[in-house]
């Protein structure tokens, strides 16, 4: 879905959308099509009213309403955001409409033998066809703890506790954003000085409201930017900005680019493992 943000609305939009939701399932949105196109040649025909052609209709009404690429071109600048219009990929029945297909084509042989073998066929193309499970996961790594985050999410949360000791008042943090989500489920004891709106709202998404005053903003946008190499942050300004936010603990991952930069503006490293770095900022 990232991959649609940076699409251009133009005539192409709609199928350079629909080819990133397909992805390596593209034979079973072919055979939809194919499926789709036989009901709607034989409805016009006369030669069939099953009811594969209510799935023929409704393809047909979002063909012609919402992935029309003249009403995109026309409306989703001005009244939706590039990724949710992507999400309406999701009303397409094409699953459903794929098995429906092998479904009938199964049944057209008379002998009950025959649909067994056809079934077996069907099965075996499916797997070959299709991305295996191993594919599909081969970038995700699961959590070996019995909380199910990032196992770095809960070695910076122990290293900040330790390191904190005692207090009536709880850390104060700052994390990289593909970390914030799981801490906010995690650990009550972490004060996130940055809101979720805020994060939204600074990641481009015009869905959320955000009333921070003008000075936290300021400071908070400084900060985002400093942490992720962005805009034209000096170390002054970044200094200036953790004490205005009063922000104890920065928890950045190992692959960001703003570790040196971080250590110039007098954050010091209090743990390193599992892939993220925990620094302290004294105020």
């Amino acid at each position: 879905m990232v991959e649609t943000v940076n699409y251009p609305v133009n005539s192409r939009f709609v199928w350079n959308c629909l080819r990133t939701f397909c992805g390596k399932a593209w034979p079973v949105f072919l055979l939809f099509a194919a499926g789709m196109a036989i009901v709607l040649l034989l409805r016009f025909r006369k030669k069939y009213m099953g009811g594969g052609f209510a799935l023929c209709s409704w393809t047909l009404i979002l063909t012609a309403v919402v992935y029309n690429p003249l009403i995109v071109k026309l409306f989703v600048p001005r009244i939706v955001e590039k990724a949710i219009y992507y999400r309406l990929f999701w009303l397409l029945p094409a699953i459903p409409g794929a098995a429906w297909v092998i479904t009938e084509a199964i049944s057209l042989f008379g002998k009950r033998w025959q649909r067994y073998a056809a079934g077996a066929a069907a099965m075996i193309l499916l797997l070959v066809c299709l991305p295996t499970n191993a594919s599909l996961m081969s970038g995700f790594e699961k959590p070996d703890n019995i909380y199910k985050v990032p196992d770095g999410v809960v070695y910076a949360c122990d290293v900040i506790h330790d390191d904190f000791g005692e207090s009536d008042n709880l850390p104060r943090t700052i994390w990289a954003f593909e970390l914030e989500i799981y801490v906010r489920q995690y650990d009550p004891g972490i004060k996130l000085c940055i809101t979720r709106n805020f994060r939204l709202r600074y990641a481009g998404s015009q869905m959320v409201g955000e009333n921070s005053k003008k000075k936290k903003k300021v400071n908070r946008i400084t900060l985002l930017n400093g942490i992720n190499s962005t805009g034209d942050v000096d170390t002054k300004s970044f200094r200036t900005a953790l004490k205005k936010m009063r922000v104890d603990y920065l928890i950045i991952p190992d692959d960001y680019d703003c570790h040196e930069f971080l250590e110039e503006a007098g954050c010091k490293v209090v743990g390193e493992g599992h892939g993220v770095s925990v620094f302290r900022h004294y105020r």
